[in-house]
């Protein structure tokens, strides 16, 4: 009898099996992930490194290394895409981090870990798995990784954007306008949605010196977490063509990801009714590598400065006609 029975039951119990070892396996690559990652990201916080590409490059290395290693029934890419993306979705109640930091991160963590699941991939497919030929390539990662962990190894922070429109108003409008408090009423573009933007905007004034912040509010976890903070300049040259300003303090989440130092407005007559505005913003990059956050930060600052232009010194009769 139990010899008949045998074989009826062993696939009974080799199905029920395999979904608990598959969960099991899970859990085991979850838990993993957390521990290592947790570990080596406290570690980047202690140095004070998390801004620097040791993060940004260096953990999507380690991550598609556990990966790969910890699910080898799937083709390296999909483990370190899956892998990838269950980090990323982690992140905030895990980490701490908010959506813009997990919008910054995902494309060169998805980048750096595609290229090492490629390798281990092509490897694989030669039966070369064991071979040193992925060397070269992470090389070349851990040593991009290195970026902003030392001054030698750090390149310039500092990026200067300059913005030039012709407006539909004469000198003297655009001169009154910027007296004014801003009322950002004109269109945003897409990119800058994504930024927290100044939802309120206070003058000060103590002999004759002005001064001009804005308030942004920053929703970290969408309606958790709520941030305030103001980012504050001082006029320090005004004239008949220019405006002038230095930023004396910035409690804004922005600051995180870049300091402002400068803020510059000057303006020609090129016509009875129209005038050339040019803006020009100095800030500080804080995110390593350059060759990742440099064009987007400065992107994103080309846009500021065009809406500080439309909104700042455009007047009301010539914003109509944006």
């Amino acid at each position: 009898m139990s010899n008949e029975n045998t074989p009826l039951e062993n696939p009974r119990g080799a199905g029920l099996r395999r979904p608990l070892q598959r969960l099991q396996k899970w859990l085991l690559t979850l838990a993993v992930l957390i521990a290592g990652a947790g570990i080596f990201l406290s570690f980047l916080r202690y140095q004070r490194l998390e801004a620097t590409a040791a993060f940004y490059v260096g953990m999507p290395v380690l991550l598609a290394y556990i990966f790969i290693m910890l699910d080898k029934s799937r083709t390296a890419m999909r483990a370190t895409l899956k892998g990838i993306t269950i980090v990323l979705l982690l992140s905030a109640p895990l980490l701490r981090e908010g959506f813009i930091c997990i919008l910054f991160a995902a494309p060169i963590f998805y980048a750096v870990g595609a290229l090492i699941a490629a390798v281990v991939d092509h490897q694989r497919k030669n039966k070369r798995g064991k071979s040193l030929h992925s060397m070269p390539i992470v090389g070349l990662l851990l040593l991009l990784s290195l970026e902003g962990t030392h001054e030698l190894l750090t390149f310039d922070r500092t990026n200067t954007v300059r913005v030039e429109r012709i407006v539909s108003a004469s000198a003297a409008q655009i001169r009154e306008q910027l007296a004014k408090p801003i009322q950002f009423t004109a269109e945003t573009p897409f990119f800058l949605r994504i930024f927290p933007f100044p939802t309120e905007v206070l003058s000060e004034r103590d002999h004759g010196a002005m001064e001009r912040s804005l308030r942004f509010v920053y929703h970290k976890h969408f309606i958790l977490n709520t941030h305030s903070g103001d980012l504050t300049f001082a006029v320090t040259e005004r004239g008949a063509d220019r405006l002038y300003s230095t930023v004396i303090k910035d409690e804004s989440y922005l600051s995180t990801y870049m300091a402002w130092k400068q803020s510059n407005v000057s303006w020609q007559a090129i016509g009875d009714s129209r005038t050339k505005v040019t803006w020009e913003i100095t800030y500080e990059r804080k995110l390593d590598p350059v060759w990742y956050f440099g064009p987007l930060e400065y992107y994103a600052t080309r846009l500021i400065a065009g809406a500080l232009i439309d909104n700042a010194a455009t007047p009301d009769t010539a914003r109509s006609q944006l």
